[in-house]
């Protein structure tokens, strides 16, 4: 009898300590279920590479594109570039009221008698003359209107460190005006200069220039003859210097002379 529960004993002992599942179905599920997650990923991976591929090539065709147009843009300007010019206008302003605005038709310049006094009483007001508030432009124009050496005696004149330039003796308390009386043409312009070698451009200007005080009433006068030569060069290519100096007049030689010093209030 005893032999016998101990027998029973050990068959459930064996049976609830040492007793294994079988793995069949079980495992077989498992390796399903990794199988079908291992291929959802790699299905992802794959979608995932292949959005990125195809908008990389999306961005790559784009900027193939824009370098293209980039590139047609640059030669279209540097075909255009050579055709930019310069076209001067006339303008003329009737008695009527009509503007009429013409191209010329002739390539050079003609100059005339009145063309010239204009030029130069022009010149002379605008370097003898003084404004506090003009004065960067009145100096830029008469740099323009000058060659070389004239342009550097005027510079040299016009420095701060110069007690007689009008920056030192009016500065900001006074001004300058130039009253033209009379041009005196010394040299007549020829009708073909290339045959007259000896010809200068040469003038003799009388003027008189008056000082005013912005303090005081005082007015100082002063007459002056002015002898100045000059010629026409080729029109600057520069839009700001061609807008001011459209026909190329140039001063070569500039020298002024007091005459007398007259002094009101």
């Amino acid at each position: 009898m005893i032999f016998f529960f101990k027998k029973i004993l050990s068959k459930l002992y064996s049976i609830t300590f040492f007793y294994k599942k079988p793995k069949g179905n079980y495992l077989s599920k498992r390796d399903n279920q990794e199988s079908n997650q291992f291929s959802e990923v790699k299905s992802w991976a794959e979608d995932r590479f292949i959005s990125l591929l195809v908008s990389r090539n999306r961005y790559r065709i784009i900027s193939m594109i824009l370098v293209i147009i980039l590139i047609l843009q640059l030669i279209l300007c540097c075909c255009l570039i050579p055709i930019q010019h310069l076209q001067p206008l006339l303008i003329h302003h009737y008695s009527d009221g009509r503007v009429v605005i013409d191209r010329p038709r002739k390539t050079h310049i003609t100059i005339d008698r009145t063309q010239i006094e204009n030029d130069i009483v022009r010149y002379v007001v605008n370097r003898e003359s003084y404004d506090p508030a003009a004065y960067a432009e009145q100096y830029h124009l008469i740099m323009w209107m000058s060659d070389e050496t004239i342009a550097r005696q005027y510079a040299d004149f016009q420095r701060s460190t110069n007690k007689s330039s009008p920056i030192q003796t009016l500065g900001n308390h006074g001004y300058r005006t130039v009253h033209i009386d009379d041009i005196v043409f010394l040299d007549q312009l020829p009708t073909d200069i290339k045959k007259s070698l000896d010809h200068h451009n040469l003038a003799e200007v009388h003027a008189v220039i008056v000082d005013h005080s912005l303090n005081t009433s005082v007015r100082r006068s002063q007459a002056v003859t002015i002898m100045l030569s000059w010629q026409y060069k080729q029109p600057s290519t520069n839009p700001d210097v061609r807008w001011r100096n459209w026909d190329g007049f140039q001063v070569t030689h500039y020298q002024i002379k007091n005459n007398n010093l007259v002094v009101k209030s």
